[in-house]
């Protein structure tokens, strides 16, 4: 029989392989566990009645209690196959007599036990890495995300990620951690993209690695997630794709329509959930623009849009249609005179600015960020 019997797999704390027997106040063995007797490789009827320290293969240091052996610690045990067992023990007195309980546990046990403790808190403790433990239901049990860690809403114990992640989001989230904890496989650096309806901005880019937790008997208990924001670096790649597209796919038609196209198709889903091109009027018909004055009367029409969701919003100006004036705002007039980008964010610009009807019409559908 092996020094640690059946126990030698057992990752659970130390009830499975917990070993227990009451000595006299001689150290004489009184009662013992099965446990206790399959760790030294013995019949109980053979330890109960002998001194413990006939058991031990060498005399253990330290304080002595009431059995004559120290309260606590580590000594090695006497095993037939001439292999010692090392364990850690602790001595219990019993009530008000001399009785006192011996707990022991095989030391290999206890130092996984002590590793897996300290390396479960350092990870919980530190900020730079996100850490989810799941229950079999995908509840979250443990975690370390706070909103300071990545600017999203707090995760109690006992949420679901629907409770603080887009619907969509959390179904893709769920589905991957459910596909490990069904077949083991564990899931390595996949990029998530995902979105809090909880919280303003744009959507953040998580690399996940997840697998299964398994009991003592290798049945599943849960499942561990580990991510890292990485949404600058994705979006840098992103860029970069786009760049790469854009220069095979936009511009190889003399068709100013065909390229507009193009663009609006190529920008989503890629950059944003929505993108149209306004032409003058005097483009499509093959004339130069004349130069913008006063309140941008230029009779732009909207040549070309493109939606994530392939439905544009009713409340904007349409595909085909035509409006005879640009909000007359001196930023936007500026900017547009001089060929420059403008980024319309709710949260930088007045809100009578943001509110201007003109802007809701050409620009920001309800609920819309930059």
């Amino acid at each position: 029989m092996s020094p640690l019997s059946d126990y030698a797999d057992d990752r659970s704390f130390a009830f499975g392989s917990l070993a227990a027997a009451v000595l006299d106040g001689h150290g004489t063995v009184l009662r013992c566990s099965r446990t206790a007797a399959d760790l030294v490789g013995r019949r109980a009827e053979e330890i109960c009645g002998r001194p413990v320290r006939e058991l031990l293969a060498d005399a253990p240091r330290g304080t002595t209690g009431g059995a004559g052996i120290p309260t606590a610690g580590k000594v090695r045990l006497r095993h037939p196959s001439g292999s010692p067992v090392e364990v850690s023990f602790r001595l219990v007195p019993m009530g008000s007599g001399s009785e006192v309980l011996a707990l022991a546990v095989p030391a290999r046990a206890v130092a996984e036990r002590e590793q897996g403790v300290s390396f479960l808190r350092a990870l919980l403790s530190q900020d730079r890495i996100g850490i989810g433990i799941h229950d079999l239901d995908l509840s979250i049990v443990r975690t370390n995300v706070t909103p300071e860690m990545f600017g999203g809403p707090s995760v109690p114990p006992g949420s679901r990620l629907r409770e603080v992640l887009r619907p969509a989001d959390a179904d893709a989230l769920e589905t991957a951690l459910r596909q490990v904890l069904e077949t083991g496989v564990p899931l390595v650096d996949t990029v998530q993209w995902v979105r809090s309806p909880q919280t303003l901005g744009g959507q953040k880019a998580f690399s996940l690695s997840a697998f299964r937790l398994e009991d003592a008997r290798g049945s599943p208990a849960g499942v561990a997630a580990v991510f890292t924001d990485v949404t600058e670096r994705q979006r840098a790649r992103r860029h970069l794709d786009l760049v790469h597209q854009a220069a095979v796919r936009v511009g190889g038609s003399l068709s100013v329509v065909r390229t507009a196209r193009e663009l609006v198709d190529m920008l989503v889903p890629a950059l944003g959930e929505l993108a149209s091109v306004d032409l003058a009027e005097a483009v499509l018909i093959g004339d130069e623009p004349s130069p913008l004055m006063g309140g941008m009367e230029h009779h732009l029409r909207k040549v070309a849009v493109a939606s994530v969701d392939g439905q544009w919003p009713a409340g904007l100006v349409q595909q085909g249609e035509v409006d005879s004036r640009l909000p007359d705002l001196p930023l936007l007039v500026h900017r547009y005179k001089r060929g420059e980008t403008t980024r319309l964010s709710a949260r930088r610009c007045s809100p009578n600015w943001a509110a201007t009807p003109a802007v809701r019409c050409w620009y920001r559908p309800p609920g819309v960020r930059s």
